[in-house]
């Protein structure tokens, strides 16, 4: 391991140990793993259910966005492959390992190394424009909920802009015949070409990569409605639907391993800020929500035992 990794992971780690030890000051730690012991056990399951189910639909949606760009596989191929990835993405520490790891498998199924990576692409920034949008439309109310002159909703609604300035750019990039002079820029004009397949000439592909990737982020909202239901708390699942996708944007950013810390500052904020929730129950269903995405991503790493690599076709 080189030194800067070294760095990096001890960067991270300081980071989420930072943060855990300042929510120790604000946050009886006791009664949250209280709350946790005492969870009921049908609701903690409904949860599970909602994010196995939301795996599945990723995997479904991967390989849809793959066979749009003519690489085409069993649906087995691009779930055993998801769930590699998401073990990856929880137990290395730069948080896009699976995303590298799914995209070499399907580069060593197809000899294509562009159209690995721009599948994971496309599937992935599919999920974040849905994110985007959905906080954006949540956004109004997240106004009438926070405190009076707080800034988090312009910043919301700023993401929401920028996110969907940027997706339109992308299909324009293609039409602009410079870019298509030199090596380096016409890289991106191939990806312009590659979205708009996925994304703009077969609407119906278009539309189901638009709904499943709506129904993923809302899988995540509505596992967080049944962790909260676990530890009776009151709490519609309309308001958290404008609370929980921002902090699905934070944990974008790679500063805490698989989250952890980053995370449960965020809930415990957002949830503070709004009044629904006290910090003990925020931090319960936070830890909770960590767990389990731990877990779900298990059969990932139990595939590793006796996996070969997938081989490759020519073409």
């Amino acid at each position: 391991m080189s030194t800067k990794t070294l760095a990096f992971i001890t960067a991270k780690l300081c980071f989420t140990g930072a943060v855990l030890w300042y929510l120790s000051t604000k946050v009886d730690f006791k009664q949250s793993f209280e709350l946790i012991l005492s969870a009921d056990v049908v609701n903690v399951m409904l949860a599970v259910l909602v994010l196995s189910a939301a795996a599945f639909l990723s995997a479904w949606r991967w390989q849809k966005v793959c066979a749009s760009l003519g690489l085409h596989e069993s649906f087995k191929f691009f779930l055993k492959y998801l769930y590699m990835g998401l073990w990856f993405n929880q137990v290395l520490p730069g948080g896009i390992g699976g995303d590298a790891v799914r995209a070499y498998a399907v580069r060593r199924r197809f000899g294509k190394g562009k159209g690995g990576i721009t599948s994971v692409l496309f599937e992935r920034g599919a999920g974040f424009i849905a994110l985007l949008v959905l906080i954006g439309f949540c956004t109004p109310a997240a106004f009438h909920m926070l405190p009076q002159g707080n800034w988090l909703p312009w910043f919301f609604i700023l993401c929401g802009l920028t996110g969907s300035v940027g997706f339109v750019v992308l299909l324009c990039l293609n039409k602009v015949t410079v870019l298509k002079r030199y090596k380096l820029t016409n890289v991106f004009v191939e990806l312009s070409d590659n979205a708009n397949i996925v994304f703009w000439h077969d609407k119906k592909l278009a539309l189901f990569i638009l709904v499943s990737s709506f129904f993923v982020q809302l899988s995540g909202v509505a596992c967080y409605y049944f962790l909260a239901k676990s530890v009776e708390s009151a709490i519609s699942f309309i308001d958290l639907a404008v609370i929980i996708p921002p902090t699905f944007l934070l944990l974008l950013v790679p500063v805490s391993p698989a989250g952890w810390g980053l995370r449960e500052g965020a809930v415990v904020g957002m949830f503070v800020l709004t009044g629904l929730l006290s910090a003990e129950k925020a931090l319960a269903i936070s830890v909770m929500y960590g767990v389990f995405t731990l877990l779900y991503a298990l059969p990932g790493g139990l595939t590793l035992f006796g996996t070969p690599a997938p081989s490759s076709e020519s073409k």
